[in-house]
């Protein structure tokens, strides 16, 4: 049984790992906030600013 749970485990592990970009890379995206105003990412950098990206989950 724990062979195919770390079998099942390195395979999920090495999809992900695939989807990932590198550091050096930014992926360009667009959020809107609670106040209904859309970000773009690279607006913020093409104007010099830093980003700093904060993911919070609550259940």
């Amino acid at each position: 049984m724990k062979k195919i749970f770390f079998a099942v485990l390195g395979i999920a592990f090495s999809f992900s790992v695939f989807a990932q970009t590198s550091l050096t890379t930014a992926v360009d995206f667009t959020v809107t906030d609670t106040d209904s105003i859309e970000h773009n990412l690279f607006d913020y950098l093409n104007d010099g600013k830093y980003v700093v990206l904060e993911f919070l989950f609550v259940t």
